[in-house]
């Protein structure tokens, strides 16, 4: 039998996400959750984590496109990579998608990492894995620092870049993305991809183990659409045990 993780994604995001993380929980939708360090309501996401640690799997969602950063950069303000609006610093998304990066940007990035990892460490969330905020550390300008750093933060599982792809030859080079992270060591799933797209297709994705992302109390149609379709769902339909990232 497959075994499955339905992750939500953005814990920490807001009240109202971290709200619906909950009602997940609860209802038995999801497995696991992965947590912001940097944005608005990662005091409630402690909370979570502190009532359901001993029910699902929380991990780290590593965030460097949206929200403050929790250090400061000139270096990388300079560069376009934080940008100054409206009286603060804000990370620049789009940039970190750019492979453009120097040795001295490269360690100014890994600062900001080790930040948002000690910060939940400092604040008691043991974590069970990584993965990211709109996929970063898959970019050029990331991936290349995580095998490494993953390594070096002690973290043993990832998410692997989306392969739940239609095309035999397309799902081969996203499969080739894990080999350095494999090479360090870091377990992952056989199968990544968004709980919509396997609703929509009712395929499920090759491999002994698959991971679901989904996003509860996400603004955006498309996310909104995907979260419906999840509290309607009836899991017993996966025909699958249902993990956590604590048994990977």
């Amino acid at each position: 039998m497959k075994k499955i993780i339905i992750n939500a994604d953005d814990c920490g995001k807001s009240q109202h996400v971290n709200a619906e993380i909950e009602k997940c929980i609860n209802e038995k939708k999801i497995t696991s959750t992965t947590v912001m360090a940097n944005m608005e309501d990662f005091d409630g996401a402690k909370k979570l984590y502190n009532t359901y640690k001993d029910v699902i799997s929380f991990g780290w969602h590593i965030n460097l496109t949206e929200g403050e950063p929790l250090t400061r950069s000139q270096l990388l303000l300079d560069k376009g990579y934080y940008l100054e609006q409206d009286g603060r610093v804000v990370f620049n998304g789009k940039a970190f998608w750019s492979s453009r990066l120097d040795k001295n940007m490269r360690s100014e990035i890994r600062k900001e990492l080790h930040t948002q990892y000690e910060k939940l460490k400092d604040n008691g969330i043991e974590i069970t894995h990584a993965d990211s905020h709109q996929h970063i550390h898959t970019s050029p300008s990331v991936f290349f620092m995580m095998p490494g750093l993953l390594s070096e933060l002690k973290i043993v599982r990832c998410r692997r870049v989306r392969n739940y792809v239609a095309s035999k030859k397309e799902r081969l080079l996203r499969n080739a993305w894990a080999v350095p992270l494999k090479l360090k060591g870091l377990k992952m799933t056989d199968s990544f991809g968004a709980f919509s797209e396997f609703v929509k297709n009712m395929e499920i994705p090759h491999g002994d183990v698959v991971e679901l992302m989904c996003h509860p109390g996400h603004p955006g149609q498309e996310y909104r659409d995907e979260y419906e379709v999840l509290k309607e769902f009836d899991l017993q339909k996966l025909n699958a045990e249902l993990i956590s990232y604590k048994e990977l």
